[in-house]
């Protein structure tokens, strides 16, 4: 039987490799960096969330859900935000109908070791620090050019290559070098800095807080030990931006005038200095890829294909959710013991067909999602239309429901396409119905349902969107 080769062990690669193996796949994944289990953690981590959408990729490992109820233990639960605005007062803004739909804040780092473990578990070979170089083309088969701390070798793969090597991808440049695809890196004129909150800083557990500042903003997850991971994102040039906060006088400035609330949180004005003068600038951007597929031979998924900005913490679900399809693919086209060129080739256009239109919808939520959270969210007229738009699909959750929670919770064709779509037309009633009105409550609920059977319901058949399909409940028993 061939091997399956994976490119990349960060998330989405070791999760592949599980479910691939698991099913009867061998699998084999190289890796640039040192075995992240290796490392010691400073106690510090990018936190991802986790939603229902991504996690059926998890789900579907195992019979009885053992796997995903243990990763869960490594989360903390986050029911909705926690906007801070700027004269101390805040707002709680649910993500789901109620307290029964939430998502998962989760260490990248711990997170990392649990699926690059368990797949090592499942007999997946791992790599590390092995880099590949290029790509070529040998007898109608790719070739592979790695270069180690001993040394260079290539592997000729009889078998598929998948790539899940992340934004900078190397096989993506590769099959772009070999003219199989091209793609657009969108840089964000924006960066962030992590800016770690430590225990005690009496903010709840249950939240995404955010402080939206217009242009800026900081937000902070739960750890399970009590602290929070707090990023702040500002431009990377400016009057106000990464480029003019390097002396303590200006981050003393800037944070006394824009987060002055949030400076006990985040441990002291000293911390803070030390944190902004010591932690570097990520970058922010949207990639943008042709196709994901090359025949038979080699496929991109997670962010190597479509890597996205993290303002719908979306990006690992996104990543999650192209397993759970590409593995639906193989298995139907490609089986581990009938895995023919031409049955890749149709697993791979399959995955594409389906992949592609929605990496990009989500891709663009994400965007729109920066413009809602430094700034939207801080507005009262948009809090009220939040809040009507809960009472709607609380109300009438069989055909309403949030394009948040379409897009967090849903599955099957409540697409990221479908959802953007859908959510286009719900935000244009929500406008007409809060036109006249100053508190929640006085929504007109006969026009709201008028209008939601008149121009929302027709578009919703046309799509074969069914809103059942929006639910935490294959979670709820873990």
């Amino acid at each position: 039987m061939a091997e399956v080769i994976v490119i990349g062990a960060g998330l989405a690669g070791p999760l592949l490799a599980l479910n691939l193996q698991k099913r009867g796949y061998q699998v084999s994944v190289y890796e640039r960096y040192l075995d992240v289990r290796s490392i010691p953690s400073s106690g510090r981590s990018i936190n991802l969330v986790l939603t229902s959408r991504g996690l059926k990729a998890v789900r579907n490992i195992d019979q009885d859900g053992s796997l995903l109820e243990e990763m869960l233990r490594l989360t903390v639960p986050v029911t909705g935000r926690i906007i801070h605005h700027l004269d101390g007062a805040q707002d709680f803004q649910r993500y789901g109908k109620d307290d029964s739909e939430f998502n998962y804040s989760i260490s990248r780092y711990e997170l990392n070791k649990f699926m690059i473990s368990k797949a090592a578990e499942t007999g997946v070979r791992f790599f590390f620090d092995h880099t590949l170089e290029k790509t070529s083309l040998e007898d109608d088969m790719l070739r592979l050019h790695f270069t180690t701390p001993t040394g260079s070798f290539s592997k000729l793969c009889q078998g598929p290559v998948i790539g899940a090597d992340g934004g900078g991808s190397r096989l993506r440049y590769s099959l772009r070098d070999l003219g199989v695809l091209d793609f657009a890196e969108e840089k964000c004129p924006q960066g962030y800095k992590e800016m770690h909150m430590p225990e005690g800083s009496g903010l709840e557990q249950h939240g995404l807080h955010i402080w939206p500042r217009g242009t800026h903003f900081l937000m902070g997850l739960a750890n399970r030990d009590g602290s929070f991971t707090g990023t702040i994102y500002i431009d990377k040039e400016g009057p106000e931006a990464f480029e003019s906060l390097t002396t303590r006088d200006q981050i003393t400035t800037f944070f006394n005038k824009y987060y002055s609330e949030a400076i006990p949180a985040l441990g002291g004005m000293e911390y803070i200095i030390k944190e902004m003068k010591e932690n570097r600038v990520g970058y922010l951007g949207t990639l943008r890829t042709t196709q994901f597929n090359f025949r038979g031979k080699a496929v991109l998924l997670g962010d190597a294909a479509h890597a996205i900005t993290p303002f719908f913490g979306q990006g690992t679900n996104a990543s999650f959710e192209d397993v759970y399809i590409l593995t639906q693919m193989m298995m139907k086209f490609a089986p581990p013991h009938r895995m023919t060129r031409p049955g890749l080739a149709a697993a791979f256009s399959g995955y594409n067909s389906l992949r592609k239109s929605n990496s990009d919808a989500i891709a663009d939520m994400a965007l729109e999602n920066f413009v809602e959270m430094r700034s939207k969210v801080a507005d009262r007229k948009f809090l009220l239309k939040k809040k009507v738009q809960n009472i709607l699909e609380n109300k009438f959750e069989a055909v309403f429901r949030s394009r948040y929670a379409m897009v967090c919770y849903g599955s099957g064709n409540v697409s990221y396409a479908n959802a953007k779509s859908v959510g286009d037309v719900q935000w244009e009633i929500i406008d007409e119905l809060c036109e006249s009105i100053k508190v929640a409550e006085e929504v007109d609920l006969d026009r709201a349902l008028q209008l939601i059977n008149s121009s929302l319901v027709p578009l919703q058949k046309m799509l074969r969107m069914d809103l059942r399909n929006v639910t935490h409940s294959h979670l709820a028993k873990l």
